[in-house]
């Protein structure tokens, strides 16, 4: 990436790169409690192998420990609920897979939703896709 004139990263970046390729879908009821859908933080970790990421915890790895295969560090996004978006980040060289761990509240009591999956990398077979609901994470 190249720093331009007033300082806005990502303004030049490398067509050839790397890049990921995932669309975040956030249902109106992402991450809802208290009477209200609340903004939803995600861990995008670029990987090279992802078992080392399915075996990990959730927990371990929303504060901070990093994956065995993991091709470089995290990418953090944050969703509003509502929200339809591309995520085109770079990624380092020979990641395959990316890792989403998503970062939201669960009621005491509620049955846990999904918070984490893995998905394609590869742009050249198109975006992969993931929805952000009550449930937490889904495949659409």
């Amino acid at each position: 990436l190249k720093q331009g004139e007033v300082g806005d990263l990502g303004s030049e970046v490398d067509p050839t790169a790397p890049r990921l390729c995932l669309r975040v879908r956030a249902g109106s009821r992402a991450n809802y409690y208290g009477g209200q859908a609340h903004v939803v933080r995600l861990l995008i970790f670029p990987l090279n192998s992802a078992l080392g990421f399915e075996q990990a915890s959730e927990d371990a790895l929303l504060a901070g420990a990093r994956p065995n295969g993991a091709a470089g560090e995290p990418i953090v996004a944050r969703v509003v609920p509502g929200e339809n978006r591309v995520l085109v980040d770079p990624v380092p060289p020979g990641t395959r897979s990316i890792g989403v761990v998503a970062d939201y509240y669960r009621t005491p009591g509620a049955a846990p939703g999904l918070r984490k999956l893995a998905v394609s990398a590869n742009c050249a077979q198109g975006e992969s896709a993931i929805l952000l609901d009550e449930r937490g994470l889904v495949l659409p």
